[in-house]
């Protein structure tokens, strides 16, 4: 999958070196990873292959024009039954709000919709994150749930808002993607 600025490509074991400093970046531990604590590289790879177990779809976002990747996206708790999954997503700060992650989130939203029998697509994020908040208020997904006082982050108890999407926004997300293609 890719548009004119970005490639979504299998995670390959060259990427792990990378994987590994993001993983233990402040802001992947704070915002996307279960865990907070720092890990060495062994622990790293044990811990990598055991979530790719749960990942029914992961991709390293590859800037094109560089080649470089900038970001990991993936899936998890994808339910066949209940036709669900969630979407979670890593731009790499230095690059962060120059609209790679829309047009990667964009790509993999339509594609599950498409190809899977998805009712909806969830996104969580906690409410310290005010520029993800942002960007998923924009998109169009709707506030589902919200667990109080779900993480303490910093001394501090935030909340996990839970977002979904329905099919309804893939014209929205299509416009993105032609907007990112031309």
């Amino acid at each position: 999958m890719e548009t004119r600025r970005i490639l979504l490509r299998p995670v390959e074991e060259n990427d792990y070196p990378t994987l590994f400093e993001w993983r233990n970046k402040d802001k992947f531990r704070s915002f996307v990873h279960y865990k907070d604590t720092r890990i060495d590289y062994d622990s790293f790879l044990k811990e990598f292959k055991r979530d790719a177990k749960f990942r029914r779809y992961q991709y390293v976002i590859v800037q094109k024009s560089t080649s470089n990747a900038i970001g990991l996206l993936f899936t998890h708790t994808f339910s066949e039954k209940h036709c669900y999954c969630f979407i979670n997503i890593y731009i790499d700060e230095t690059i962060e709000k120059l609209g790679y992650g829309i047009d990667a989130f964009a790509l993999l939203y339509c594609y599950l919709f498409e190809n899977d029998a998805l009712h909806k697509i969830y996104v969580e994020v906690f409410d310290y994150n005010k520029f993800s908040i942002s960007n998923i208020l924009s998109a169009g997904l709707i506030e589902e749930g919200r667990f109080k006082g779900h993480k303490l982050y910093e001394g501090k108890r935030y909340d996990v808002i839970r977002f979904a999407g329905y099919q309804n926004l893939i014209p929205r997300f299509r416009k993105v993607l032609n907007h990112f293609s031309g």
